[in-house]
Formats: structure tokens, sequence, C-alpha cells
């Protein structure tokens, strides 16, 4: 998978190619493995579908706010699997940090902006049967080369379908 493009005001170009990846604006080049990607703890490495990957591109003033995100159906997934494989590429034009999305109901769409240079996303679990809520969704920060951190936010729901959740009480600020 290749793309090739203006980032902002800057010419980028991004390389994939299994578990190799490649970012170049200008002269400078950043290579770095997918499978060593910060992720969360029991998340395994993912590979991305290379007949189907989407790019989601996210251009900022501040580098620390731009992102490239590549999101895919794991290999041989039908639609309508809950698993994604996604890697965030955090600051690609600077000091480039590449993370690996919890892959439950994992999306490019999940990446919060919470101002001030913190981004959240969500980690999806489920939880053990016979429970009165079927999900929990926890929220983490995005903590450069640490990987994740907690923000202490978190709440259970129960699935009515597919990508279909009931809460309770409103949803909670997911703060800095």
């Amino acid at each position: 998978m290749t793309w090739d493009g203006r980032f902002g005001q800057r010419a980028a170009y991004v390389e994939l190619h299994g578990d190799e990846l490649v970012v170049r604006s200008g002269r400078r080049a950043w290579h770095r493995r997918l499978s060593q990607a910060a992720r969360v703890e029991g998340e395994s490495p993912a590979a991305l579908d290379p007949t189907g990957v989407s790019i989601f591109l996210k251009a900022a003033k501040v580098g620390r706010d731009s992102f490239i995100c590549l999101e895919s159906l794991p290999e041989g997934a039908g639609q309508s699997a809950p698993q994604r494989s996604v890697y965030l590429l955090a600051d690609p034009l600077g000091k480039l940090t590449v993370y690996q999305l919890p892959a439950l109901y994992g999306a490019c769409k999940g990446l919060m902006d919470k101002g001030h240079g913190v981004h959240v996303v969500p980690h999806w679990r489920r939880l053990p049967e016979g429970q009165q809520k079927t999900h929990s969704v926890e929220w983490l920060r995005l903590a450069g080369r640490k990987g994740f951190a907690p923000t202490g936010v978190s709440e259970a729901l129960t699935e009515l379908s597919l990508d279909r959740f009931v809460r309770d009480a409103p949803r909670p600020d997911v703060g800095h």
C-alpha cells in the first residue's frame, strides 16, 4: 500500500509492505515496524489487509495534533466482524509515534481530541457471560513512547445488536 500527497503544506509519502512502514517528507524518512507499535497490554500485533486499507489524515498547525490513521478488517474477516486492524501514526512529520489501537470496535474515527495535545481512544472489552451489562469501554490517553495511559473514565454498556449499545446514564466527560 502506498499513499503520496500533501499533508498540510508539506509533501508526504506513506509506504506499507507487510510489517514495514516508511513515512517520508522532504529529505526526512521514518522507518518503523508495525509489530513494534505501542499497543494495549494483551493485544497482539494485527496485520493490515493489503487489499483493503483505508487511510485517514488530520493535518494540524501543531505537529503533535497531526495524524495518519490506517484501518482495515483483519485478513479473511467479513464486514460484520467487530474486530479491526487500526494503526495511528501520531506526529507523522515530526517525532513519529506508531500506536496500534485496540481491535474490538477499533476505528480511526474513535480518536478524540481533548485539546492541549491530549488525545484519547476507547478500549472496548466484552464482559463475562451472565452479567446484565455485556461490554465495558475505558478511555485511554495516547502517552507517546509509553503507549497508552488510563484516564480513569470507563462505563459498562448493554449490547442491543451488533454495534448498537445502550447506557443507563449520560456518558461521563472524558477528561485530561
